[in-house]
């Protein structure tokens, strides 16, 4: 079996005042229905020569553009206009992560970090997303914890590391690309253990 393509994708760690945006995808969606996530979605072509007042040293411009566009169409944030204003206080490239190759879909995603002076006004994207919350990374964890929060594991990894650190913008280690991802224990739902395995047997 031929592996599947991996495509480019960005997510956006948006924090303000030591509270970090997520928003729930909506039920009805074919992929990760009902998890918690950050924002953020595939790069297209034209993200390549797009305008965009972001800044980060540690990516390219297509990523940058890219996670303008995302944060825009999903939240009706404009991260360019923030930029342009003072609002962004900084943008940085928390880590990366690609899906496993168990997977039919696979991305390599880019996490960033961007830092915002004030919570700015939400127009969610309803076909996408049910609900969208600010809170601490502690406050995401403990979530997790009791078993309320849904949520895959790169963005668990990101949570953790910043409710041990809420200040972190440096490079973290989200990648679990490789030889043994076949036997990598996913736990999306506290208590919920799951061990992928080379088998083309449906789940009970």
């Amino acid at each position: 079996m031929n592996a599947a393509p991996i495509r480019d994708a960005v997510t956006a760690v948006l924090c303000c005042q030591g509270e970090i945006l997520m928003v729930r995808r909506q039920p009805e969606l074919p992929s990760f229905s009902g998890y918690w996530a950050f924002p953020g979605g595939k790069l297209e072509a034209a993200d390549a020569t797009a305008e965009t007042a972001l800044q980060c040293a540690e990516t390219d411009h297509a990523v940058l553009a890219g996670i303008a566009r995302e944060v825009e169409e999903e939240m009706g944030m404009d991260l360019n206009a923030l930029a342009r204003s003072g609002q962004v206080l900084g943008v940085h490239l928390l880590g990366e992560a690609t899906t496993p190759p168990i997977a039919a879909g696979r991305f390599r995603t880019r996490f960033l970090r961007i830092d915002l002076a004030d919570q700015p006004a939400l127009t969610l994207d309803t076909r996408e997303h049910s609900e969208a919350l600010w809170a601490t990374p502690g406050e995401w964890f403990s979530r997790y914890q009791l078993g309320t929060l849904l949520i895959a594991p790169p963005t668990l990894d990101t949570v953790m590391a910043l409710a041990q650190d809420p200040t972190r913008n440096n490079l973290i280690h989200l990648d679990n690309d490789g030889a043994d991802d076949e036997c990598r224990l996913i736990e999306p739902l506290q208590g919920l253990r799951m061990i992928p395995v080379r088998s083309h047997t449906l789940p009970p």
